[in-house]
């Protein structure tokens, strides 16, 4: 029986596909929607839906050496000792972070503060609880790693919610972000927004830009993470 494709060896048939049937009448950005689908996202979906199951146990539901050949790139070069190297640590991954090879890393994030856009906080507070009680700062710290708390909003809907509204959310937000910050001794903030409104490009850039203000006035880094695509604005303009 032929053995499964790899996900690399699936994603280059897709864009093949893709490249023979790029004159049909789908436009690029839905033909190829799930190519931009961040792995993060998908897979926040599925365990928020088991978060009644709290933290999930690692060794339970995977195999470490199943999922490095699963990810596992056939194309890997070494990088040149300059260049920054992120990591994610998703919250359903348990205490996994206590194998973790902080030297090869620059930064990693803790995975994530989701937003509240009606109030500015978090919409899972048993996950920022895991965060404030986590050994991950200090485990990373030892080897000179920063650590960061993403934080994902990737609903339009809310998404607009939190942008029109920049005088009462967004500073509730703010506060809320440097106390846990503070709390664990981090050193910055993830910003993680997919799915932005058509023409809310300029909010989005001055709510960063006041998250930036305050994070450095406190010595903070913050880094965005954005979609390559925005779907929902048109592509030709």
């Amino acid at each position: 029986e032929p053995a499964e494709p790899s996900w690399w060896q699936k994603l280059l048939g897709f864009l093949k596909l893709g490249k023979e049937t790029a004159e049909s009448e789908k436009p690029v950005f839905e033909k190829y929607a799930s190519v931009f689908n961040y792995i993060h996202q998908d897979e926040l979906q599925y365990f928020d839906s088991l978060r009644q199951l709290g933290i999930v146990d690692w060794d339970h539901y995977f195999s470490p050496d199943l999922v490095y050949e699963k990810y596992r790139n056939p194309f890997m070069t070494p990088i040149d000792a300059s260049m920054k190297v992120f990591g994610w640590h998703p919250y359903w991954m348990g205490d996994a972070y206590k194998g973790y090879q902080y030297k090869l890393l620059t930064h990693v994030a803790w995975f994530a503060y989701n937003l509240d856009p009606a109030t500015g906080s978090y919409t899972n507070p048993e996950v920022i609880e895991e965060w404030k009680k986590t050994e991950l700062v200090k485990l990373a710290h030892t080897d000179s790693c920063k650590v960061l708390l993403t934080v994902t909003s990737h609903q339009l809907a809310g998404n607009k919610l939190f942008l029109d509204n920049a005088a009462n959310q967004q500073r509730t937000f703010v506060d809320s972000i440097t106390l846990l910050l503070k709390l664990q001794e981090a050193d910055g903030v993830d910003l993680n927004f997919e799915n932005l409104p058509a023409g809310y490009e300029k909010k989005l850039s001055g709510f960063i830009r006041r998250l930036k203000d305050r994070l450095t006035a406190d010595g903070y880094l913050l880094t965005v993470s954005l979609p390559k695509l925005n779907r929902y604005k048109d592509p030709k303009n």
